[in-house]
């Protein structure tokens, strides 16, 4: 499936919930209303959330393997999701496997997302 039929079968699915998805031109962002009713806007092309989290952390010197996934939306960031490299590798255990950036949509300001015990 290619990315484009991806993007139409969630936002079908998404609709169906009760959730409008639309295209923007910037970052994600999420619209909840009281009625139910929510919206959705996602980029066409998420590069830039990925860009900026690899600069961080190539910055901060983190291994990080590809491809990425954007996780959690919220109004005013987005997760990045990467793996660690050695959580690939077949035998050694890794706690937490992935490392995770919050990309803020306004400000210039990336954060490591530290897991919770």
């Amino acid at each position: 499936m290619n990315p484009e039929d991806k993007l139409q079968s969630l936002a079908g699915y998404l609709n169906c919930r009760g959730v409008d998805v639309y295209e923007v031109a910037g970052n994600a962002r999420f619209t909840a209303r009281a009625n139910g009713r929510h919206s959705f806007g996602l980029p066409r092309n998420p590069t830039g959330l990925v860009e900026k989290a690899e600069s961080f952390l190539r910055t901060k010197k983190i291994d990080f393997a590809h491809p990425a996934k954007i996780g959690r939306v919220a109004t005013d960031k987005s997760e990045v999701i990467f793996w660690i490299p050695e959580a690939l590798e077949p035998d050694p255990v890794t706690d937490p496997p992935d490392v995770r950036i919050w990309v803020f949509h306004e400000e210039k300001k990336v954060e490591l997302v530290f897991p919770i015990p």
